[in-house]
């Protein structure tokens, strides 16, 4: 990493970061982490971890697509959100409804062809 070696040429962080463009936080992160360690962050557990089956009730209540695996999203993560919080008691954030069905219904890749 060209960062690591810069530092190591006692050149401060603060410079290091400026000039390869980068936060100066980011950059002290990066340096604090060993190289092979993985990031944390994708292992952490979600508010909704448990919550398939009302999830899933909430999405054949409005005939979603998704769960037959037939493609696009029918029903809002918003409508979603809204039935889990006034049904099933629901206190998590609208971003982690969201997130969670991005995660479980991601979006298939469509095939480019060029011509």
């Amino acid at each position: 990493m060209i960062a690591k070696e810069m530092v190591a040429r006692d050149v401060s962080v603060r410079q290091v970061a400026r000039q390869l463009g980068v936060d100066e936080s980011s950059l002290r992160y990066r340096l604090g982490r060993a190289a092979d360690a993985p990031d944390g962050r994708q292992d952490r557990p979600s508010v909704l971890d448990g919550w398939d089956q009302r999830v899933d009730a909430v999405l054949a209540r409005f005939d979603d697509p998704r769960l037959r695996g037939e493609g696009d999203a029918a029903v809002d993560a918003t409508v979603v959100h809204g039935v889990l919080q006034r049904e099933f008691g629901f206190t998590g954030s609208y971003q982690s409804v969201r997130r969670y069905l991005q995660r479980r219904f991601p979006v298939p890749q469509q095939a480019v062809r060029r011509v």
